[in-house]
Order: structure tokens, then C-alpha cells, then sequence
């Protein structure tokens, strides 16, 4: 009995992983560990206390809550990729459905 509780522990201690700081996150970005596509990672600024964002190539960016700050120029949609969401939400954020 007390094996398969450790047994428990350890699958969900694997399931856990520990997401990247905003400074190991834009490291990942300059040193090309990161999906193409994204630029920088950025913490909220001012009184307001929003949440990190982060920002792409095509001049749009995404609070770490999933809400969509903006579009980029000429953009009529949000689009991310399959490796931008994976990495993403490997990361703790939250990514709205496409």
C-alpha cells in the first residue's frame, strides 16, 4: 500500500513542471530556443498591475491570461502556431482557442 501511494507521488511530482522565469523566457528568445514568431516577453508596467506579455513578430501581443492586447498592423485575426501554444503553455501561460 504505501509503495503505490509513492508511486502516486512521484507520477504526479513528474506531471509538475517548473515554468521558465521572464528573463529565461526572453533568453530562450535570443539564443533561438524559442518558436520563431516570438519576439519578447515583457512585465506589466504601471498601477494597473497587468500581467506579462508577450509580443510577435507580426505586432501583435498576449497577456499571460490569455486576453489579446492587440493586433499588429494590417491583421484582421490572432494566429498562433503549434510550437508558439506548446512552448507557451509549457510556460504557464494561457493560450485562447484558435
Amino acid at each position: 500500500m504505501r509503495i503505490k501511494k509513492d508511486v502516486n507521488i512521484i507520477k504526479d511530482a513528474i506531471k509538475f513542471k517548473k515554468v521558465k522565469s521572464l528573463n529565461q523566457l526572453n533568453k530562450a528568445v535570443q539564443t533561438g530556443h524559442a518558436p520563431k514568431g516570438i519576439v519578447r516577453f515583457d512585465k506589466g508596467q504601471g498601477t494597473k498591475n497587468l500581467p506579462y506579455e508577450v509580443h510577435f513578430e507580426d505586432g501583435s501581443s498576449l497577456y499571460k491570461n490569455g486576453t489579446w492586447r492587440h493586433l499588429g498592423p494590417n491583421k484582421k485575426e490572432y494566429h498562433i502556431n503549434k510550437e508558439q501554444r506548446k512552448f507557451l503553455e509549457e510556460n504557464g501561460w494561457t493560450v485562447p482557442k484558435q
